[in-house]
Formats: C-alpha cells, structure tokens, sequence
C-alpha cells in the first residue's frame, strides 16, 4: 500500500512538473507616466523562440487568466509568422505578466479591423489581395475598376481609403458604428457613400490636395506628388486587432534620380488613426512631406512634445457640414518644418504638410469626426485628444522573460 502510495505520488509530481513547464512567463512594462488603454504590444518570434516559444499560433497569451485577443502576423511576406500582437490597458509604469499556454483549441476574436480591395468585374465585386494602380488621373476610370476607387482599411472607429490610380489620395470614410463595413461601401446599386448612411459617410473632400495623410516630395524648391506609373498595391496581413498593407512605387523620377518606394499602412483596433512608414531606396537628398487637406481655410495649429510633434486643424470640414479633426503626428527625430502649399505649388494646392527626413520615415493620421464620437465635438477635447496620443506613441515597452 505504502508503495502504491508512494508511487502515485510520484506521478503526481510528474504531472506537476509537466504542467509547469508547458507555460512561460513574460513581464511587460509600460513606461509612460500616464495611463494608456489598448496599448499594441507585439512581440517578435525571434524572441520567442529563444525562451521556448518554437511554434507559432500554438501558444497563446494570458492575464489574469483571461484569454488575450491576439494574432500571429507574417509581417514580410514569406509564409512564416514574425510577430505575435496583442492590446493591453496599462496605469503609469505599470508591469504586467502575461502568461502563455499550449492552445488547446482554436480561438475566435472579435473583428476589430479589415482590408478591402475590390475589383469590379460582370459577376460583381471581386476581393483581392494585390492590384496595379492605374495609369490614370481620371477618377471615373477609377470608380469603374475598383470598389470605392482603391483600397480600404478599417477598425471600429474610422475608416480610410487610397485612390489607386496617378492622384495617390486618401480619404477619410467616418464610421457611427463599431462593425466592419466596407466589404459592401460603394457596390453597384447601393445608396452613395457621399450622402449619410447608417454606417457613416465619406466625410472629406480631397480634390487636388494631399487630403488625409497623402504623400509628397521637397526636392529642389519644388512639391512633387509621391506616385508613380510603375506602382502596386498589396494585402501583407489581416487580423481581428492589425492590419496592413503596402504601396509599391518604382522607379520614381526626382530630378536625374531614380527611386524605389514602399509605404506600408497599417490600423489596429481602438484607434482614430493609421499610421505610415516609408523606405526609399537609394537614399535621396528629398524630404517627404506628410499632407492634410485644408479647403475651408482653417488655421493650421502646430504642437510639439519632447518625443512626438503634431500638425492639425479643426472646424466645419466635414461633408457632413459638421466638425471634423484632422492630425498629422510624427517622431521629434528628423522633423524640419511645416508648410502651407498654397504659396509654393500650383498642382497641390489646399494643403498643410509636415516636412520630415528622406529615410524611416513614420508618421500617423488622425481623424476625429464629431458624428463618430462626442470627444470630438469641440476643437479642445481634439485638442486634449491629440496631446495625450503625442505623448503616448513611441513609448518604450520593457519585455522581460521569466520561468
């Protein structure tokens, strides 16, 4: 009996050790000295796979003992998982331990984000994941090859899209509703976009200008639009909290100089932004201006934090006839100057820029719609809005692995 018992024991111990070493432990630190809710957190496979974490979307992570909403990305496109991304909501310098267990099914999250790029064909609206844009600065053969003129990107609070064709605009589609909407936002058939739905609207008139969060070159005392003939479109990843996508240009003609582009655009969940980040190759002596539309003659206010430095307008701007916020925020790092193009282009006209350096350059675009949130009926909560977001973007997470 005494052996049986000993023996059991035994097997428990076993089993004990076991479940212990099927979980790992990560302390994450947030170091802002104010409270953030919905902070991104990812974390790299590399990393992980040093403390045991070999096989991607076959742990997931914990608090408290509650489930996180997560996602596993291919961030560069070769099949294989590189990031693990999930939302936290930290206090001040807040340290949390997330704890990661073997998957024992698989999870279902909310949708929170979602890419659509439709092509228009006879049997109707076709999803892809990689167009061309067209050689075109003629919005109508646009409307008729692709669902609301390009791509689309989405969360639960604002939407966007690109022009893929020779004017490279983007445009802001405000959202009164959480859901994923754009899947069926400019079909054939279906009521106008321009014109109030129960989803929301188009909310921006862009015309000429470089509208919300388009993208130009300094180069020589010129403005020179960021586009190209010879330019792509591509869905890199989609999830429940991030998605992205990339816009290809090639050989982009800047005086005797050629250059190749990338700009990656990305949104994840709880935010009433998207944010950019642009590779040129070779490096040029250019600088990329970051645009945002100005056709109400609003003064542009500028506002600078030790980390982050922001360019935004507020007023009657919406096609809605109502408030809207409009913000462009970028590193301290590099930033030069902002510009009003009125007074130095005659072909992107209606615009404020921010002028930043030739290379990495990140920035993010911020839409505050009064009908999407009543946090934004009124040019100091936008304000109060943006100074936090300023303070918040770029803060450094401390990740330490423990047993």
């Amino acid at each position: 009996m005494r052996q049986l018992l000993s023996f059991l024991i035994s097997i428990l111990l076993l089993v004990l050790i076991g479940c212990q070493s099927q979980e790992l432990k990560l302390t994450v630190t947030y170091g802002a000295t104010i409270d953030s809710e919905q902070t991104p957190v990812a974390i790299k496979m590399e990393d992980m796979r040093k403390h045991g974490i070999r096989e991607a979307d076959a742990w997931a992570p914990f608090v408290d003992g509650q489930l996180l909403p997560h996602q596993y990305d291919d961030t560069d496109g070769d099949g294989k998982a590189d990031e693990l991304f999930f939302l936290l909501d930290f206090k001040a310098q807040e340290s949390q331990t997330i704890t990661f267990k073997p998957k024992s099914a698989t999870e279902s999250f909310e949708v929170r984000t979602h890419l659509q790029l439709g092509e228009k064909t006879a049997n109707g609206i076709i999803p892809q994941k990689s167009a061309l844009r067209l050689n075109t600065y003629n919005n109508k053969e646009t409307q008729a090859q692709y669902q609301f003129e390009g791509i689309g990107w989405e969360n639960d609070k604002v939407a966007f899209r690109n022009y893929l064709d020779l004017r490279n605009g983007m445009d802001i589609f405000g959202k009164t509703t959480s859901d994923m909407v754009l899947d069926r936002v400019g079909r054939e058939g279906d009521a106008s976009y321009h014109e109030l739905q129960e989803w929301g609207m188009d909310i921006l008139k862009v015309g000429s200008s470089l509208g919300a969060g388009s993208l130009a070159f300094w180069y020589q005392d010129s403005l020179i639009r960021m586009t190209g003939e010879e330019s792509d479109c591509r869905i890199l990843f989609e999830g429940p909290l991030r998605s992205r996508f990339q816009l290809n240009f090639q050989h982009v003609a800047l005086g005797d100089q050629s250059v190749n582009i990338t700009h990656n655009v990305t949104i994840v969940a709880g935010s009433y932004s998207y944010e950019g980040e642009l590779t040129i190759s070779p490096a040029t002596e250019a600088s990329v201006v970051v645009g945002l539309v100005d056709l109400h003659n609003l003064p542009a206010q500028f506002m600078a934090s030790s980390s982050n430095h922001c360019l935004y307008t507020y007023g009657l701007q919406s096609e809605n006839k109502d408030s809207l916020g409009m913000a462009v925020i970028v590193p301290s790092q590099g930033y030069q100057s902002y510009i009003d193009t009125d007074s130095i282009s005659q072909t992107i006209p209606n615009s404020y820029g921010i002028l930043g350096p030739s290379q990495d350059v990140r920035y993010r675009f911020y839409a505050g719609w009064e009908a999407a949130s009543k946090a934004f009926d009124n040019e100091q909560a936008f304000q109060d809005y943006l100074k936090k977001e300023a303070m918040l973007w770029n803060q450094p997470l401390t990740l330490v692995w423990g047993e």
